[in-house]
């Protein structure tokens, strides 16, 4: 079989990606992937992409594979017809060029996805219905890079394809961006009123009973949840624009998929691969901040200091240094950062960085066998967490701390944790706010840390919380 071949097209576009983004954000399965907190290596890329060529979305009883409208439906293991679908889909890149992003798959990936791999009883309400996978193949992608301030269309050609469609399609950009266009909204949507399904009571019960299982020697940590759901108003655009001013994270991103939209606000990183190597990124413990120095200086020093986060944080850097090691060589899976203060906009958290070299063969469906969902917002061990969260928060999670961001030919692969995440769905928005809990979690603080984690969203959808339970 022929390869298919990937070609890349310089740019002079002096657009900001928001820019050209908010243009295109109602084309078919639009999505972006937005460094909103650009200025370094993490934050570099953002990536715009619509009309994919395969859609694959999964379920828990089958997949579909939808190419020009046809749809077929499968009985295959979820994570092998993606790697199926990513072989077909592979290409040559152009000699001497390595991109960190190209053609491939964007979309998002749950956390129910999870479930297909680790044994997890069924008994949290599905509400949502959202797939396990819901990944876009796009031929044709455009990428900006933050420090260069350049822009670069990667696009994917069948053999015998000379590539005359590229001129065309960089004209329609350009003539979409000519059209004159209403202005972003001034003035912030009518207020809402956000219901959670678990209230303080509720909330603080769980972890009660969170803290029993450890006591017990079940888990040694759990990442609890509680979602909200309120009404939204205005375009999905302008909300995602008003979550990205409020909490601009360098592993943001904008999703328009078939019938629902998922928004992320996301400073975490799952999974970076570049040929063989591989990292993750998790992030534990969160303080507020204040824009006071002095307030600040003592947040970030608690925040080193504490022996709760540097617990959980470490407990979570060992569970990840074993998942990397079931796909890495041996003795190439190192810590190479620990507890490091990360200040953001809104917040600072403390994150650790562990890197291997992934054995050859290793396919991005082994990887993610190995490692999904991520340990930061499980516990630890993994697999009973899992258990323990299906049982204590009573909904399913759907994307919220699944992952989204793009998988690609050549060993790329991107991947966020989806928190600071919302789903839009049937006028309705929801999003969660977790909490990790150790043997010394003090419930009531572990509910006001949700609340706080869940202001940047609220502020969002002009929402108030009520402490009625729904």
């Amino acid at each position: 079989m022929t390869m298919a071949r990937v070609v890349h097209h310089p740019l002079t576009w002096d657009w900001t990606p928001i820019r050209l983004a908010r243009r295109l954000a109602e084309r078919r399965r639009f999505v972006f992937l937005d460094s909103a907190q650009s200025g370094d290596s993490l934050g570099r890329f953002s990536v715009l992409a619509w009309e994919p060529e395969i859609v694959f979305q999964a379920f828990e009883n089958a997949s579909h594979v939808t190419r020009h409208d046809v749809t077929e439906t499968s009985g295959q293991p979820p994570l092998k017809l993606l790697d199926r679908l990513l072989d077909e889909f592979d290409y040559d890149a152009e000699p001497g060029m390595k991109f960190p992003y190209g053609p491939g798959a964007y979309g998002v990936l749950s956390y129910d996805l999870g479930r297909t791999i680790e044994r997890v009883p069924a008994t949290a309400a599905d509400d949502l219905g959202a797939p396990l996978i819901d990944l876009g193949f796009y031929s044709r992608v455009l990428v900006f890079d933050a420090m260069k301030h350049h822009w670069w269309l990667a696009a994917r050609l069948e053999d015998g394809d000379s590539g005359e469609g590229i001129a065309d399609f960089v004209r329609d950009v350009e003539q979409l961006m000519a059209e004159p266009r209403e202005s972003r909204p001034a003035t912030a949507p009518p207020a809402v009123l956000a219901k959670c399904n678990m209230d303080r009571a509720a909330y603080t019960d769980a972890v009660r009973r969170a803290l029993a299982h450890i006591r017990d020697g079940d888990i040694y940590q759990v990442n609890l949840a509680r979602r909200f759901a309120a009404d939204w108003h205005d375009t999905p655009f302008a909300l995602y624009e008003r979550l990205r001013d409020a909490t601009p994270a360098r592993f943001a991103a904008y999703l328009h998929l078939d019938d629902y939209h998922v928004l992320s606000a996301s400073p975490e990183s799952f999974l970076r691969r570049r040929d063989l190597l591989v990292s993750t990124r998790p992030i534990k413990g969160t303080r507020p901040r204040t824009g006071d120095l002095q307030t600040d200086e003592r947040a970030r020093g608690d925040l080193t200091t504490n022996p709760k986060d540097r617990a959980e944080l470490s407990m979570i850097v060992d569970l990840e240094r074993n998942d990397l090691g079931r796909v890495c060589e041996y003795g190439t899976v190192q810590v190479v950062e620990h507890a490091v203060v990360d200040a953001l906009p809104t917040v600072f958290h403390t994150y650790s960085t562990i890197e291997g070299r992934l054995r050859e063969g290793t396919t991005h469906g082994d990887l993610l066998r190995a490692t999904f969902p991520g340990g930061s917002i499980t516990g630890a061990p993994k697999i009973r967490s899992m258990q323990i969260v299906e049982e204590l928060e009573g909904l399913r999670r759907g994307p919220y701390t699944g992952s989204v961001g793009y998988l690609g030919a050549g060993g790329m692969l991107e991947l966020n944790i989806a928190i600071r995440t919302m789903v839009l769905k049937d006028e309705r928005a929801y999003f969660h706010a977790g909490a990790g809990i150790v043997a010394d979690s003090d419930p009531d603080a572990e509910f006001d840390e949700t609340h706080h984690k869940a202001v940047a969203l609220l502020r969002a959808l002009n929402a108030t919380a009520s402490e009625d339970a729904s």
